[in-house]
């Protein structure tokens, strides 16, 4: 079974989540993976692996919901507390419904171009009113509403939005190909380059599938630093920047990162500087790194508060 829970970040972010109960601790505290990527921790919630509580941190946690005995379901739920901010009417079933159970509304349009006065068109989840003035108006909001529909059904169904697509990468080829990651010394790095210096064109496109099928965001900067994290640990960057300043050792030759800029390159064709981003986004990323470990271990919740065996 699962717990649908408020996870709280480092420094006080409030995330909802859904974990399976084996990870629960107490009522306020729970082992979290927060070191994997997102879509390696959404696949151990789904299969309710077991807890690696030498590698694993503990979190605080605000329980919502325990015991959901349907994934899917409870990633519903999830959606909800998310959308709405608050634990009232979690259960509604305007909000369950699924694809085409939904009483359908209608919009009304008012366009001055071949669509008449007041004409209703026929969509199956609740939308507002909204006047539009022009046939463009009206063929932008209908695209942007589809566009909103598909990000939507995607998350309910916990569908990352590749798979929506003709992508023939999976999630199984992309753990696979990133099962040496993250980067924590400099012999693994060492490693790497190797492989990549020996044009292994079978490795180079499938380690360039792997980042684009792993990586996050809608933006270059936030897609980067998803690649970072899964590229290195906050320890091993603590020890370089992208020109060797301050004594620390030098980045920019390393082949990686032409990687990383292909992919970011792919992912965005239509940003004539994204190679210049995508290196501004490494040097704040790598110069970030102590801060990130200082903040962390901060707001690290002490051991001796989670002593199990503490109970005389």
């Amino acid at each position: 079974m699962w717990t649908l829970i408020h996870l709280y970040e480092p420094p006080d972010a409030k995330t909802p989540d859904l974990i399976p109960n084996a990870w629960i601790i107490d009522n306020d505290t729970c082992w979290y993976p927060m070191s994997f990527r997102l879509s390696k921790i959404k696949s151990l919630a789904r299969e309710k692996v077991k807890p690696n509580t030498d590698d694993w941190e503990k979190f605080k946690i605000e329980i919502v919901e325990s015991n959901i005995d349907n994934y899917d379901y409870g990633i519903k739920l999830m959606y909800k507390l998310l959308k709405n901010k608050s634990k009232k009417n979690l259960h509604s079933d305007a909000e369950l419904k699924g694809r085409g159970m939904r009483k359908k509304d209608y919009l009304q349009i008012n366009t001055s171009t071949p669509f008449d006065n007041h004409q209703l068109i026929d969509v199956d989840f609740e939308t507002p009113h909204i006047a539009l003035h022009n046939n463009s108006d009206f063929m932008k909001f209908k695209s942007n509403m589809n566009y909103l529909k598909l990000e939507l059904t995607s998350f309910i169904e916990n569908k990352e939005a590749s798979t929506l697509q003709n992508n023939t990468f999976n999630q199984e080829k992309t753990d696979d190909v990133l099962s040496t990651f993250p980067i924590n010394d400099e012999e693994k790095l060492l490693t790497l380059e190797s492989k990549l210096a020996s044009y292994d064109l079978g490795y180079n496109d499938k380690l360039l599938s792997a980042f684009m099928f792993a990586s996050e965001g809608k933006s270059i900067s936030k897609v980067t630093n998803s690649l970072l994290k899964t590229i290195f640990t906050d320890k091993f960057a603590s020890a370089y920047s992208w020109k060797g300043q301050k004594e620390k050792k030098k980045l920019e030759n390393y082949k990686i990162f032409k990687v990383i800029i292909n992919c970011v390159g792919i992912k965005f064709p239509n940003s004539a500087n994204y190679k210049m981003d995508v290196i501004a986004s490494v040097m704040n990323w790598f110069a970030q790194a102590p801060t990130r470990i200082l903040r962390y271990a901060s707001h690290r919740l002490q051991p001796s508060s989670f002593d199990e065996d503490d109970t005389t």
